[in-house]
């Protein structure tokens, strides 16, 4: 039997132990203007992972540390996660480019592989492909579903490997 777990921001005062039994999986890609691929993850990965997930319920424009306190606690679980997954999906509004996620990869790109797929139609997928192109080990997909088989591979390698 499989067990997943998924972490919320909304959750951030919750700690869990990044070096308990579980591998973490940090869901980097679109929010804003996107739709909420992170839930599709939790049916897509099958291994026993703890999916964090960025992504509010709500969020507090009014408050003016809110964003100062979401992108500091995305940091955080982006440097401890044992995976992180890039899906950067199509829009609902082809002005959204997700420059916070391109930002994240370029960040993370160079540390192990990552899983990383851009729908057909994301209006920034060349970008993505040419920000990987020195990374042969990390091929970038056209879904999210091949994305999350190719975590789910990393997974089970790492199980082989415990």
């Amino acid at each position: 039997m499989t067990t997943t777990r998924t972490l919320e921001t909304s959750e951030a005062d919750i700690v869990y132990d990044v070096h308990g039994p579980l591998p973490t999986a940090f869901l980097a890609g679109g929010i804003s203007g996107c739709p909420d691929w992170q839930r599709e993850v939790e049916g897509l990965v099958p291994e026993d992972v703890v999916l964090v997930s960025p992504r509010l319920v709500s969020f507090d424009f009014t408050d003016p540390q809110a964003a100062a306190r979401q992108v500091r606690w995305e940091r955080a679980r982006l440097r401890e996660a044992t995976f992180v997954l890039f899906w950067f999906p199509e829009p609902a509004c082809l002005a959204t480019t997700q420059p916070i996620s391109l930002l994240e990869l370029g960040r993370y790109a160079c540390a192990t592989s990552r899983p990383v797929a851009a729908s057909r139609s994301y209006i920034r997928r060349e970008d993505v492909v040419l920000q990987l192109e020195d990374r042969p080990d990390v091929v970038v997909r056209d879904s999210l579903a091949e994305t999350c088989a190719d975590l789910s591979a990393l997974v089970r390698q790492l199980r082989r490997v415990a």
